[in-house]
């Protein structure tokens, strides 16, 4: 039986060049088969399959070649898509190991992209948070009781501005796990103190962040 208080354990990936740090929150060791990156996967790849309430999907064999082999050819889409397919047995073995390293070459890919925009904009220093985010995470983030009644885990996508003065502005969902994970992660978000960018004339700039957050539950 699973209860709010929960054991709770922080990853921090980092990746210096890229200026942008990526935050993973876990929680636990098992694991559930849920839906919630069915969508996304279909619209990358454009495929047509019909669901039937909430019971869990295997995607065929074809759809997984592709989806690996878009993910091999470079594709930060496809490899956060495949990582989340090892994540929760969809149509691979389930391996914790696999997940990590695809959610890695992802997250690596995010990085250079964040930092062409950065160099394009003319930035000195990107955004930040204000502060120790694992333990922000820890003393802030909640499991919301819905998502843990129904086992319901993934990554949720933030995207949002940060201000000149620190605080945050148009907060968007870009990956859903539920609506209520989803409200919690930007809640989340909302509560913490960030640092602004500042260009190259040592001015401080709005500009966009993006902030993965993912809920994961144990027995």
């Amino acid at each position: 039986m699973m209860s709010a208080a929960f054991a709770l354990r922080c990853r921090f990936l980092e990746n210096k060049q890229g200026g942008v740090p990526f935050f993973f929150y876990f929680c636990g060791k098992q694991i559930y088969h849920d839906m919630y990156r069915l969508r996304h996967i279909l619209k990358v790849f454009s495929f047509s399959l019909l669901v039937f309430g909430l019971c869990p999907q295997l995607l065929h064999a074809q759809s997984m070649q592709e989806l690996r082999h878009s993910a091999e050819l470079g594709n930060a889409e496809a490899q956060f898509a495949l990582g989340d397919c090892y994540f929760h047995g969809n149509g691979v073995e389930q391996n914790y190991a696999e997940a990590e390293m695809w959610y890695r070459r992802a997250t690596a890919q995010w990085y250079a992209l964040a930092k062409m925009r950065r160099d394009a904009l003319n930035l000195k220093s990107e955004a930040s948070f204000s502060g120790n985010w694992s333990q922000f995470l820890l003393s802030h983030l909640k499991y919301p009781d819905k998502a843990l009644n129904e086992n319901v885990q993934g990554t949720v996508m933030v995207e949002f501005i940060v201000e000149t003065d620190g605080s945050v502005s148009d907060v968007k969902v870009l990956r859903s796990v539920s609506k209520e994970c989803d409200d919690e992660a930007v809640r989340v978000v909302k509560l913490g103190k960030w640092g602004p960018a500042v260009d190259n004339n040592d001015q401080k700039v709005r500009t966009r962040f993006l902030q993965p957050i993912t809920f994961r539950l144990e027995e």
